[in-house]
């Protein structure tokens, strides 16, 4: 392996299906420029997952992936394309369970979790032997562990590296790792049967499952033991969101855990960023035209059952709305169709999933991104909209209110008022092309705009996010 600077070890899913897994992907790029060597290692049941997102999609997403980035002189192990041989094998097997549907296999779904953590483990010893008999002496070269999730399976596998080379682990949250039961559960009643009026009976279904999920996956417990027993060191966030939400704000300021909210912490492709110049900026408002757009996963946390209420309300004043993305559930599909119908919606135009470039296109033109999301941590569904010249209309929730509360563009409602948020909508609507482009040249949004054009930029505040947390340490 060629290292030409000292090493850091990175587990992550660098495999770009969500945002999450972009963010690895787009950082790890240009590691090579601050000095850094990283050296990736994927856990094993995060490989299955995106091997199965390959199969399903007929692409071959995660191969690509490390190739591509073994040319920005990302060292990826041989292990791990061994890793990827072996799901392979298997994969028949893998595919049979992933299609099994019902209660019963929600159940051994979660149960099955404590012993997918057993095996991450057990992979990641074989990895830990395989690069040690490689080169005796990559133990010296590894400065530091940093996790890219904050999700259990990396957590586990970080914890288990650092320990073994005797480093430090670094964790970067990009949503929140754990929720407090109480709130999970108070939430999803509050939705599910407070709001949308689902019956009490399925609703009860669902709450056992979710106490089964948090019962059984105990982040929680996880974060405590690495904190109390010196391995986890800091702690890096993309909003405050992550840490409002999991109360880990207040446990690590108990325990004195370092926390760095990185500014940036997520940027937009290349051929976007040319909208955080004024000439192109200006070309770009001129052309638009009075309706809204709402694109997200398609799921009820997403606000997508309160669409079609805010698409009639806006319909009412003659305009209209697009919905772009693929539907995660069944169920909620069906139930925002119905809603549709119910309300006898006309002029709410579903698009399904669009290419990037058409997305682009559709976001160019439109006036405004609905976005009434109940669950974020940095979304970046509204950093490209405001990118792409559209005001935004969201609900005051802490990955909003952290990131883009300062922004003109951006109108915050409160959570569930469906009301205010399509008032705010047709405001936008009903506004000037001069004062739209006002409002979306202004110097503060111009500057936004500026630091999040690169992902150089969110790479390089992680890595000063840490050594300056290292720097303090020793």
């Amino acid at each position: 392996m060629k290292m030409d600077y000292p090493c850091w070890l990175i587990i992550g899913n660098p495999f770009p299906y969500g945002g999450g897994e972009k963010h690895v992907y787009e950082t790890l790029k240009h590691y090579n420029e601050f000095n850094i060597s990283p050296i990736l290692y994927v856990p094993f049941s995060d490989l299955i997952i995106h091997i199965l997102y390959d199969e399903i999609n007929r692409n071959d997403v995660t191969k690509r992936s490390l190739r591509d980035l073994e040319q920005f002189g990302v060292i990826v192990p041989s292990f791990i394309y061994d890793m990827i041989e072996q799901i392979y094998d298997y994969l028949p097997h893998y595919l049979e369970i992933f299609r099994k549907k019902g209660l019963a296999w929600a159940y051994s779904y979660m149960k099955n979790l404590i012993k997918y953590n057993k095996l991450d483990v057990t992979y990641a010893y074989s990895f830990l032997k395989n690069l040690l008999c490689g080169d005796r002496d990559i133990k010296n070269r590894i400065e530091i562990v940093y996790s890219g999730h904050e999700i259990a399976s990396d957590l586990l596998v970080g914890s288990f590296l650092a320990r073994s080379f005797s480093k430090e682990l670094y964790v970067l949250l990009q949503l929140e790792p754990f929720t407090p039961l109480r709130k999970v559960l108070l939430d999803d009643w509050l939705y599910r049967v407070g709001f949308y009026k689902e019956n009490i009976i399925r609703h009860l279904v669902r709450a056992t499952l979710l106490i089964l999920q948090v019962i059984l996956r105990n982040t929680k417990s996880i974060y405590y033991r690495l904190i109390k027993e010196g391995t986890l060191r800091g702690l890096l966030s993309v909003s405050a969101s992550p840490l409002v939400l999991s109360g880990l704000d207040s446990i690590s300021s108990k325990m004195r855990i370092p926390v760095k909210i990185i500014k940036p912490s997520n940027a937009v492709s290349n051929e976007l960023s040319k909208y955080s110049g004024y000439g192109e900026r200006i070309k770009l408002l001129e052309k638009k035209e009075d309706f809204a757009v709402y694109f997200a996963r398609l799921r009820a946390q997403k606000g997508l059952l309160e669409i079609p209420m805010i698409a009639k309300n806006l319909e009412r004043y003659g305009y209209s709305t697009i919905v772009i993305g693929r539907f995660d559930n069944l169920a909620e599909k069906q139930a925002f169709f119905k809603k549709i119908k119910d309300l006898n919606v006309k002029s709410l135009k579903y698009m399904g999933w669009l290419p990037t470039q058409d997305l682009w296109d559709i976001l160019s033109r439109a006036k405004v991104l609905v976005y009434p999301s109940h669950s974020d941590a940095f979304p970046l569904v509204v950093l490209e909209a405001l990118f792409l010249g559209c005001s935004v209309v969201a609900y005051d929730i802490p990955a909003i209110t952290s990131v883009y509360s300062s922004l003109k563009p951006v109108k915050i409602v409160h959570e569930y008022d469906i009301k205010a948020m399509s008032e705010e909508v047709i405001r936008v609507l009903k506004k000037a092309t001069h004062e739209h482009i006002e409002e979306h040249t202004d110097d503060n949004l111009m500057k936004f705009l500026e630091i999040h054009s690169s992902w150089r930029n969110v790479a390089g505040a992680e890595i000063n996010a840490i050594r300056e947390i290292r720097g303090h340490q020793h």
